[in-house]
């Protein structure tokens, strides 16, 4: 019995042994916890390098083009500055300078102070400029000269969450050039290429190429195949540009944009001032076009043209001012077959267009949703123009519908609201239709359209400015 209680004592003992050595073990790994993970946490820090030199060439130390292969030759995140001497010099790039880590490019010196530094495209304007390709970058400060910063993401990496470029405060002077900024993905592969992107208060001026494409454009916002941009537009000035002021395109089919222009002054453009484009069909597009100024384009001030079929644009046009236009205000426009596209169009001031203040045309079986509200046009053929039916003589997939609806606009000295309900086109299907009504809108002439073919569904509740009941519209 004795030798029982006794190994019944040291298998108890030994039980508790081994169970202090675990809680022990347990508390020791708890306390070390915390510093494992804070050493985890813990970021590889930036780096900072220092332009000494104006030369361009890869094998001079301290060259722009030495510290940008240095950067990209690590993992780390690198800010690039200048010394203060060499302010007011010119960095003449012999071929395009391309980033494929995270950098920072900045016109300041070591302590932070802006600086005036110049890149210039040198003898082959046009085909030099930045290429970006890394999961972040930042360009700023910089005066450019026959220059274009181009931005692309490869689809190979894939959707990179972080993949975000900002191009700000630079003045661009592309005189050679056909883009002032452009950014672009290529095709994507089963796993879609992306890009966020921020280009802000830019001063582009882009001389003329003649050629008149969107190609030619201030800025351009190009998303390929299956591929995604996120794009923020603000606070930049450009002139002269022979494209576009503005060209956001999903350019290829399965593409998606996501963009807000704004406060953006667009002057002497030979296309738009500020374009919306789907040329890839099953495209998407979600814009914001507000508080931009847009002066003397000979196309349209701003224009949503959906020529990829079966894609879908939702858009908010707000607050632009448009001045001296050749073709129209604010041009929407579906040709292509079974796309969608729904807006509101409001409190917009469109003054001295040739055409149509606000043109909305839906094509072979297409849809168009849009609201017209407190806009305001001056001096236009005729203030609102209101087409369904129209396209591009492709096959018919049935019948275009149009429906407006709004109030509160007002149009003076222009021909007042023009309403078909079909486009005198080959292959125009009899049931199209333009539906809604106008209500409280102000004219000061007495020119009024008639309605024509199926208007009967459509209505415009009108006074004439000097009649106006002595409440005012209610």
């Amino acid at each position: 019995m004795a030798r029982k209680v006794e190994k019944t004592e040291h298998d108890l003992n030994t039980r508790h042994a081994g169970l202090t050595g675990l809680l022990l073990l347990c508390g020791l790994l708890l306390t070390l916890a915390p510093t494992a993970r804070a050493q985890t946490a813990t970021s590889t820090p930036a780096a900072t390098l220092t332009v000494t030199t104006l030369t361009d060439d890869a094998k001079t130390p301290g060259s722009l083009r030495y510290q940008v292969n240095r950067a990209n030759a690590t993992f780390t995140p690198t800010t690039i500055l200048f010394d203060p001497a060499l302010s007011g010099g010119t960095i003449t790039l012999t071929k395009t300078l391309n980033f494929y880590n995270d950098i920072q490019l900045l016109a300041q010196d070591t302590q932070g102070r802006s600086i005036d530094m110049t890149l210039d495209g040198g003898a082959s304007p046009g085909k030099v400029g930045l290429g970006i390709y890394s999961n972040s970058a930042t360009v700023s400060g910089f005066n450019m000269v026959n220059f274009t910063p181009f931005v692309s993401r490869h689809p190979a990496a894939g959707c990179v969450v972080n993949s975000r470029v900002t191009i700000s405060d630079n003045v661009i002077v592309a005189t050679s050039t056909r883009t002032g900024i452009r950014t672009g993905i290529g095709a994507g592969t089963s796993i879609r290429a992306c890009l966020a992107v921020t280009i802000s208060g830019n001063r582009i001026a882009v001389g003329p190429s003649g050629l008149g494409s969107w190609a030619d454009s201030g800025i351009r916002i190009l998303a390929d195949d299956s591929s995604r941009v996120e794009a923020t537009v603000s606070a930049n000035t450009i002139t002269g540009a022979s494209g576009d002021g503005i060209s956001i395109d999903t350019h290829g089919d399965g593409s998606r944009v996501e963009a807000t222009v704004s406060a953006n002054t667009i002057t002497g453009t030979t296309r738009s001032g500020i374009s919306i484009y789907t040329h890839g069909d099953s495209s998407r597009v979600e814009a914001t076009v507000s508080a931009n100024t847009i002066t003397r384009t000979t196309w349209d001030g701003i224009g949503i043209y959906m020529y990829g079929d079966s894609s879908r644009v939702e858009a908010t046009v707000s607050a632009n001012t448009i001045t001296d236009v050749t073709f129209h205000g604010i041009y929407l426009t579906v040709p292509s077959e079974n796309s969608r596209m729904k807006a509101a169009v409001s409190a917009n001031t469109i003054t001295d267009v040739t055409f149509h203040g606000i043109d909305i045309r839906g094509g072979y079986g297409t849809r168009v949703d849009a609201t017209l509200s407190d806009n305001r046009i001056t001096g236009a053929h005729h203030g609102i123009d209101l087409l369904g039916g129209y396209g591009r003589g492709r096959t018919v997939r049935g019948p275009s519908k149009v429906t407006v609806r709004g109030s509160g606009n007002t149009v003076i000295g222009s021909g007042g609201v023009d309403i078909f309900a079909a486009d005198r086109q080959v292959g125009t299907d009899d049931n199209d239709e333009v539906n809604g009504r106008l209500e409280n809108t102000i004219f000061n002439t007495k020119n009024l359209s008639g309605v024509r073919k199926r208007t009967n569904r459509f209505t415009v509740h009108r006074y004439q400015a000097a009649t106006l009941p002595s409440g005012g519209l209610t």
